[in-house]
């Protein structure tokens, strides 16, 4: 077996776990070249190895764990994106963003009908510093036929149920103020 080589200062990590420096490499009288080893944390504490030795009580070094990308967050709902070589998409919400560039995305049927239901959140905020904003609604930003009854405010803080007491009945439809 051929003995690997060792540099100054090259960092080891020996079975069990201890990190150790490689202080001096030289060889003996009896032909065989000697390792000496300091803790890089103690300088005062060091050993050595006979390099042809020191491999088979060197610890093998793990590889990384794999990688695990996520997709940015759906922009309308908050809900994890797919991506595909077009650009990321929202099942849920049924937009869709490209890759590259900070463009705002766009609905997979753009000429869908919008939701009518719409939410007036501070309806129930008493007090006059709250008068401005008493009145606000937010209409869902998703289409007319979208599933279940979870609405959504184009800013994904802002959703809500049907059975929401903010919420406006759509047979009373109200223009959306933001």
């Amino acid at each position: 077996m051929t003995a690997r080589e060792f540099r100054k200062d090259e960092i080891l990590t020996l079975r069990g776990g201890d990190t150790w420096r490689v202080d001096q490499v030289y060889p003996n009288n009896a032909g065989r070249v000697l390792v000496g080893l300091v803790n890089p944390f103690n300088p005062n504490h060091g050993t050595a190895f006979y390099a042809d030795a020191l491999p088979s009580c060197l610890a093998e070094r793990p590889v990384p764990p794999p990688l695990t990308p996520t997709m940015p967050p759906c922009s309308v709902c908050g809900e994890e994106t797919e991506c595909d070589a077009d650009g990321f998409r929202c099942t849920a919400c049924r937009c869709t963003w490209h890759v590259v560039g900070d463009e705002p995305g766009g609905w997979d049927d753009f000429q869908a009908t919008q939701c009518t239901s719409v939410i007036r959140p501070f309806a129930d905020f008493t007090g006059d510093r709250y008068r401005a904003i008493r009145g606000t609604t937010y209409r869902c930003v998703l289409d007319a036929d979208h599933e279940g009854d979870l609405h959504q405010g184009l800013d994904y803080h802002w959703s809500w149920r049907d059975n929401d007491e903010r919420a406006i009945p759509a047979e009373k439809p109200v223009e959306a103020t933001s």
